[in-house]
């Protein structure tokens, strides 16, 4: 199947009709240009370990690698990582194996459905997986992030997708066993009302797992944090726990 065409139908069955022409980016036309050229090949096989990685017992030809190294390097630069497609190593700007390596211990995700706010291009979502989750909706608002998925998951055919939606209730209104917001809060301007979102996004028994940048006492930063954009507040401990009772999280 076309990657355009895959694309569409994994949004769907998450729930999502948008169509790729309705999202606009100045980069759009290079990065479809490249992605519409992805060779078919057969039998892929997706690796859920540290490094996410896909594989064929036919081996691509030349030609097939080159296209899919081209689509890899269009969509520079890929944040979260690592992945390997067909031997091609993906040199992520962020080693996410190893946060997940501290989060994936405290977590039990067999048999539940999730929620990846602030997903990216859907690495965690097949950690998830490896974890036992039945299914990862990975929500993200950047059109590179989300193709990079679309590029990763075209090969991997898993129950991962990640869509072009900024979170928040007014626009993503189903219910989830998990929902994770890793790297997420302090990019927001009203902490309480993600946290808000986030507790209405959970079923009855659900579990938030919400990671941050904290400090001892707030900081409000006044121009870039770390060389990061929009950062508005990096929270305290305290902050976030009055935040999370207030709203009825135990």
């Amino acid at each position: 199947m076309k990657f355009v065409d895959q694309l569409h139908e994994n949004w769907e069955q998450f729930g999502l009709s948008t169509r790729l022409d309705q999202l606009e980016h100045g980069d759009s036309e290079k990065w479809l240009s490249a992605l519409r050229g992805l060779p078919d090949i057969p039998d892929t096989q997706a690796c859920l370990g540290r490094v996410v990685g896909i594989s064929s017992p036919r081996v691509p030809t030349v030609e097939d690698h080159e296209k899919i190294q081209n689509a890899i390097e269009t969509l520079i630069p890929w944040r979260k990582g690592p992945f390997s497609l067909f031997g091609i190593e993906i040199n992520a700007e962020w080693r996410s194996d190893f946060k997940w390596e501290r989060v994936a211990r405290h977590l039990d995700l067999k048999a539940k459905n999730v929620l990846d706010v602030g997903s990216g291009n859907g690495y965690f979502g097949y950690r998830m997986l490896e974890a036992g989750a039945t299914t990862v909706t990975g929500l993200d608002s950047s059109l590179s992030a989300v193709l990079q998925a679309g590029l990763v998951n075209h090969y991997a055919k898993q129950q991962n997708v990640v869509l072009p939606v900024r979170f928040g209730r007014e626009n993503w209104e189903q219910s989830y066993d998990v929902t994770f917001s890793m790297g997420v809060l302090y990019h927001q301007r009203d902490h309480e009302s993600h946290l808000r979102d986030l507790y209405q996004s959970l079923g009855t028994g659900g579990t938030l797992v919400l990671e941050s940048i904290i400090s001892d006492n707030p900081i409000y930063p006044s121009e870039r944090y770390a060389r990061m954009r929009n950062v508005w507040c990096i929270p305290s401990m305290d902050s976030i726990f009055q935040s999370l009772a207030r709203i009825g999280f135990s």
